[in-house]
């Protein structure tokens, strides 16, 4: 009992001891550090080392010589004009060196802090790396502080970043939080580990995201570094104020991305390897209302370098890959003074595009199957003009597109195969397409004399037992639309430092290239019935020029032409077509079409367009074309454009039941265009009971502007109405001119 007693008075005292000690070296730091000296230490550090200002509520030194700082604020610039703060601490402690402070010198080893928000502001219009040297420019707080400190480090526990970007029209957020980070900095280096979490921003199934950074930089030699990156479930919604802010794409994303990557530096040599991968990827049009791209899980794994001493990039292994397909690919690319070449090894995994449909979908509705695998390598010398072990193999089977349309399938291409196969020598392929009812065989042989530039003699023949119209009308549409948007979009830019148009990758394909093209038809169809037959075209592109050998097309009696020509070996590339139809028996065609009502009489059409462009923006400016159609003497009944007429008549409240039926001496349009001016004339019906001539003016992106009288005739009563047409070319409005009350009718 005397010995517990006795340990006990002698645990007493040294505890006595201890306080008495820390109390006194509390007293003792104070005196040798005060108050005062204590706020100076705190200012003139902040405001010499990173030009900021700071406040706090209460400044004090315990007894390991650290100043604590409670409720510490730092300025985001070198005041608080502002009233933003760069970092609001709870507490911070500033590590003094407890040695040199005996001896009453002052030397800071670092500072500590607890509970801090971190405020980042990206301001709209300035860069990333322009904002951070407004806030702090690192290369010279690194380099003040390897002046004033052999070790220095800053150390942030359980913190909090708030990055802020102002974009066009709303602030972007992003939340960090749960910041853990290690900064540290001598004499040869500074080196860092952070890790936290990431909050959500749009997507409530996703769960929080974590990061973690490590990596070190050598800033004495200023020629290594190694960092590793990880990010796990980063929420992609992020990314949406991106892509509208900049109207990149007319999509939102969603889902979560991570990746965990290592790059690194010696000297010349910088490499990057690891993975990135995504968690339900959904990717959606948003006019349009469908996914694109509906819960991906896809990977990437790579392994690449680029050398800066020569200018090379070696991709040692690269991988994209998911439940369903596979891409495996290696190579390299080099450009210095002595060399210039590229080399590519890829090879893919036997596609079920079945299964690849249920993920990736491009157009809503529609759905795609088959079997696809491919492979091949290339290896060629720029410099040298040479290219050696080249190989493509590429096998397509069964082959099926279909659209759903309200739970049923309807057969868009049917079971189609593709077979192409290439090496140093040859191009060839073998096409079986059957595209909305038709069967096509393509076939494609190509002998390739160089590769660099390439220069080959192609022979190109389709051949069809049954082809549908549609497949040549509606691409060709689509075409020619898409080529005026493209030249309105290039006439707005400006042109500088244009290349001539024999140095374009066009250029030269179609200057160093012989092509013959033939195709024949057995039967062309369209609608329900109606059909041509024994069609066939010929064309030839060789030394730059583009011609037509033969064109030929038998049905409804009538008589076809079609010549085309064009010229690529020039500055200013030249283009013209022209063809016309005579004789053709438009009351055949109109019963085998299918289309609603009846119609009678001989039709015919010619046209021709010509253009010299080096530019699609040269369209606009050296274009001219003309396009004339007519019907001739004969009956209409109950078509769909007198039902829409009838329609528009009864509601603007006129007599409309004799439009049913009408007997015409001719029906014609005329549209002409030079350069950017589109016009129609002699746009008419000349009927005993519908009778009108209109003109007007077209503007691509305005459509159709006119306003002409129109003669409805019922028994004696002759009613004139003054119409107005404007919109779309393919879609006009219609509607009575000068009537308020008037009910407009859109076709």
């Amino acid at each position: 009992m005397n010995d517990k007693k006795k340990y006990a008075a002698a645990a007493v005292i040294v505890i006595v001891v201890l306080i008495n000690i820390l109390a006194t070296l509390r007293l003792l730091f104070s005196v040798v550090c005060p108050e005062r000296a204590q706020k100076e230490i705190v200012v003139n550090y902040f405001k010499d080392n990173l030009n900021k200002a700071v406040k706090f509520e209460e400044i004090t030194i315990d007894y390991t010589g650290n100043v604590i700082i409670d409720d510490f604020n730092v300025s985001i610039t070198s005041d608080f004009n502002d009233n933003i703060s760069l970092i609001k601490s709870k507490r911070a402690v500033i590590d003094l060196a407890f040695w040199p402070l005996w001896a009453g010198s002052v030397r800071i080893n670092g500072i500590d802090f607890y509970d801090s928000e971190i405020t980042f502001i990206k301001k709209y219009g300035r860069s990333h790396m322009e904002c951070v040297r407004q806030i702090l420019d690192p290369g010279k707080f690194i380099k003040t502080v390897q002046e004033a400190y052999p070790d220095f480090y800053i150390d942030f526990h359980g913190s909090a970043i708030s990055y802020r970007e102002s974009l066009r029209d709303r602030l972007l957020v992003v939340e960090l939080y749960t910041i853990d980070a290690e900064l540290y900095i001598n004499t040869s280096a500074f080196s860092y580990d952070i890790t936290g979490r990431i909050r959500p921003f749009r997507t409530s199934i996703l769960r929080k995201g974590e990061f973690s950074c490590r990596g070190s930089v050598d800033i004495g030699q200023g020629d290594s570094f190694s960092h590793r990156i990880q990010i796990e479930n980063f929420d992609l919604t992020y990314l949406n104020e991106y892509i509208q802010e900049r109207k990149k794409a007319d999509t939102s994303i969603s889902g979560g991305a991570s990746v965990d990557l290592e790059v690194k530096r010696n000297k010349s040599i910088l490499t990057v390897g690891g993975q990135a991968w995504t968690n339900n990827l959904t990717v959606a049009s948003i006019t349009k209302k469908y996914n694109l791209i509906s819960g991906e899980n896809v990977s990437l794994d790579i392994d690449a370098s680029y050398n800066s001493a020569h200018n090379s990039y070696t991709i040692r292994s690269l991988s994209v890959y998911d439940d369903v397909a596979r891409l495996d690919a290696s190579g390299s690319y080099v450009q210095n003074e002595k060399e210039d070449a590229v080399t590519l090894d890829f090879k893919s995994n036997a596609i079920d595009l079945s299964d690849l449909s249920q993920n990736v979908a491009p157009f809503p509705g529609i759905e795609y199957g088959g079997m696809l695998q491919f492979d091949g390598s290339l290896n060629m010398d720029f410099k040298k003009k040479k290219a050696s072990g080249m190989r493509f193999n590429c096998v397509l089977g069964e082959f099926t597109v279909s659209r759903n349309r309200k739970g049923k399938q309807e057969c868009i291409i049917g079971e189609s195969s593709m077979r192409v196969k290439a090496d140093n020598s040859t191009f060839n392929a073998d096409i079986s397409l059957k595209p909305l009812g038709s069967d096509l065989s393509i076939s494609i042989r190509t002998e390739v004399s160089a590769w660099v530039p390439f220069s080959s003699e192609m022979n190109v023949s389709v051949k069809s037992r049954r082809m549908n119209l549609d497949i040549i009308r509606e691409p060709a549409v689509y075409l020619i639309d898409a080529a005026y948007a493209s030249a309105y979009k290039d006439k707005r830019e400006v042109a500088i430092g244009r290349t001539p148009f024999p140095q374009t990758l066009l250029g030269k394909f179609a200057n160093h290239n012989s092509i013959s093209f033939t195709s024949e038809a057995d039967t062309v169809f369209w609608g329900t019935n109606a059909s041509w037959n024994n069609c066939g075209l010929d064309a030839r592109l060789a030394n730059g020029a583009l011609s037509i050998g033969e064109f030929r097309a038998d049905g409804y009696g009538a008589a076809y032409r079609f010549n085309a020509l064009a010229y690529f070996n020039t500055e200013q590339p030249y283009f013209r077509v022209e063809g016309a139809v005579d004789d053709f028996d438009w009351s055949a065609f109109y019963a085998d079409s299918g289309m609603k009502g009846s119609m009678t009489g001989k039709a015919g059409c010619d046209f021709n367009y010509e253009v010299s462009a080096a530019r699609m923006g040269n369209i606009l400016d050296n274009s001219r074309g003309n396009l004339n159609v007519h019907v001739g003497t004969g009956e209409m009944i109950n078509t769909r454009p007198q039902q829409a007429i009838m329609k528009f008549l009864r509601k603007n409240g006129y007599e409309a039941g004799s439009v049913a039926d009408i007997t015409y001496e001719s029906i014609t349009l005329s549209l002409s265009q030079r350069g950017e001016n589109f016009w129609f004339s002699n746009f008419g019906v000349r009927g005993d009971k519908l009778f009108f001539n209109a003109a007007g003016d077209y503007l691509y992106e305005g459509g159709i502007t006119s306003t002409f009288g129109a003669t409805v005739r019922k028994d004696a009563t002759v009613i004139a109405i003054p119409v107005k047409v404007s919109g779309p070319l393919l879609g006009p409005c219609v509607d009575v001119a000068n009537r308020g009350d008037s009910e407009k009718f859109c076709f």
